[in-house]
């Protein structure tokens, strides 16, 4: 498992909780607005610090009751076959868990969820079904996303969220908010502020952060279908 981010402190990144968060190296989508380019180019990782397992456990374990979870970020996590083994490690600790996920590997969230090892799952849904390969720029097994919806509703605290990037439409908000409603996924689902900044796409850091206008209109309608929506800027 290789960590190449750890922000000591978190307090947005876990709701309600006061969190540290690591970012594993490695993602299979290639998504024009990510924020964390480097922990899916090889080449720009070796220009970021690595952590070790041992650093990270130590600092959790001299902080333990001020920290109250963990956050596994990246990158996408689900795709380090050692998370469990340092995830257990972790939640030993006596701290709670949160992924970050773009549900591309339900089998990674189903041996997490069978181990009682999942506290909460925030989900990136990048588009409705149909758009998803455009925005996310790579091939996609929209079967094994279904399967993560199925796995995470399961879980104690979840989230759904989707960020307005360019080409994100109200019809994709529409077709996400039907679906994740018609598999009773629909306890919470939370739409985030596009910002130009330190995009994956250089392009795109030419264009203007999502309105607050268009925040609200497109939360309007996701709000029918799900029992909370949130905006959430920056």
């Amino acid at each position: 498992m290789l960590i190449k981010g750890f922000q000591k402190l978190s307090m947005i990144d876990y709701p309600e909780n006061v969190a540290s968060v690591i970012f594993l190296f490695g993602c299979n989508f290639n998504c024009g607005f990510c924020h964390n380019p480097e922990l899916r180019n090889a080449e720009k990782a070796e220009e970021v610090k690595t952590y070790t397992e041992k650093e990270v456990l130590d600092h959790l374990e001299q902080n333990l009751g001020f920290i109250d979870g963990v956050v596994f970020s990246g990158g996408e996590p689900t795709l380090s076959p050692d998370l469990p083994e340092f995830i257990k490690k972790v939640y030993d600790l006596g701290l709670k868990i949160k992924i970050d996920t773009n549900g591309t590997n339900p089998e990674m969230l189903q041996e997490l969820l069978s181990r009682n090892m999942l506290d909460c799952v925030s989900m990136d849904f990048k588009a409705s079904f149909e758009n998803y390969e455009n925005i996310v720029r790579a091939k996609v097994d929209l079967d094994k996303i279904k399967k993560s919806i199925d796995i995470i509703k399961k879980v104690p605290h979840y989230e759904f969220r989707i960020t307005l990037a360019p080409g994100i439409t109200k019809d994709d908000i529409l077709k996400i908010s039907e679906y994740l409603k018609s598999v009773r996924a629909n306890k919470l689902f939370v739409l985030q502020q596009f910002r130009p900044n330190k995009c994956n796409d250089k392009e795109l850091e030419r264009l203007e952060k999502t309105s607050d206008s268009i925040l609200e209109d497109f939360s309007q309608i996701a709000k029918p279908f799900f029992e909370k929506v949130l905006i959430r800027k920056e």
